[in-house]
């Protein structure tokens, strides 16, 4: 990653690198049963805290609420609903909430509240007991100095992380703009495998021509009717015909007046995509939370450079059960100085 350190003349920049949120709620303690359950209302009133608001929702499966034949209530929850942000996506599953928000958006003010929607009586009880997992990550910010508190530096992110949870907090790789920032509250019981995976490609140094094209809808002749996303689904995710990842349900939006979000939802997964196309603050990220073989990561890696072409590429891979990545080399790209963490 690239990092500037002194924003252009006239403002013209946007912290385009996220800070993502993922909690893990135990579902016995979920008051509404499911987090797909708790009103849109409700949602929003909590991204409020985090200076964000919902423009548009899908859901990789419909939720059904309705009556059995012998008259009794019954719901399908699974599945995953995503909410594209004014500032970047939230993801919501029967029991985990991820929040990705750039700009100078402020997630950890919406904690409080987050608990308060899935759990009212948390304070009434340890954490352990209602959380399976917890974590906060970001890379280097861009432009530290348009941070508002708590998000204007790592100790202080940490410092309201171990207001809640209790965890540990690391900084992995080196070199400015290649330090990837990581607190990690994991109450799983000792060898427990769960199916908590992340595979994030990070680029910055964006080729201007390409990102303008691919990211902005100033300088188009007519509006475009989709973006990257929906267009190289297949080159990210392949194309077998029984892989979950073909049934994608894919939300876009361009902004005015540069930027890019998307949101693709199949199962219980998601795969995300935003981008901020200006030359001084450039950026493009593609995550999914789809588990995935080494070959399908290389072809994931691949794809998210196929986007567009960049001068540093970072790749990230998340799980609470590292020996799942062990042996895993980095995929060979070309053309890029890649940070690998």
């Amino acid at each position: 990653m690239v990092s500037l350190a002194t924003p252009p003349a006239g403002g013209d920049h946007f912290e385009g690198l996220e800070k993502k949120i993922t909690i893990c709620f135990k579902k016995h303690k979920i008051s509404a049963g499911s987090l797909r359950l708790i009103p849109r209302e409700t949602w929003s009133q909590v991204l409020a805290h985090a200076r964000c608001e919902i423009l548009s929702v899908v859901d990789s499966i419909p939720l059904d609420l309705s009556l059995s034949s012998e008259g009794k209530k019954k719901s399908t929850t699974k599945g995953v609903t995503a909410h594209l942000l004014s500032e970047s996506s939230l993801f919501l599953s029967d029991t985990t909430l991820t929040l990705k928000t750039c700009g100078r958006t402020t997630p950890l003010e919406a904690l409080e509240p987050i608990l308060n929607a899935v759990c009212p009586k948390w304070q009434q009880k340890c954490l352990d007991e209602i959380i399976t997992y917890a974590s906060f990550s970001r890379f280097d910010h861009t432009f530290p100095e348009d941070q508002p508190e708590p998000n204007d530096s790592w100790d202080s992110e940490v410092a309201v992380m171990n207001r809640y949870f209790r965890g540990e907090a690391t900084i992995l790789g080196s070199g400015v703009g290649c330090c990837y920032n990581l607190y990690v509250a994991n109450y799983l019981p000792q060898g427990e495998i769960i199916d908590a995976f992340s595979t994030q490609v990070a680029c910055t140094q964006l080729d201007p021509v390409a990102s303008f094209a691919n990211f902005s809808q100033i300088g188009s002749a007519m509006p475009k009717a989709s973006g990257l996303l929906k267009t190289m689904w297949k080159d990210l995710h392949g194309n077998e015909t029984r892989c979950i990842a073909n049934a994608a349900v894919v939300d876009e939006r361009f902004f005015e007046p540069h930027g890019y979000s998307a949101n693709g939802v199949f199962g219980r997964h998601f795969t995300t995509v935003h981008a901020s196309p200006q030359e001084s603050c450039s950026y493009l990220s593609v995550e999914t939370s789809m588990p995935l073989t080494c070959e399908a990561r290389d072809r994931f890696v691949l794809g998210a450079q196929d986007m567009c072409r960049s001068g540093r590429m970072s790749l990230t891979e998340f799980a609470l059960c590292p020996a799942l990545f062990a042996k895993r080399e980095p995929p060979q790209v070309s053309g890029d100085r890649k940070s690998v963490v």
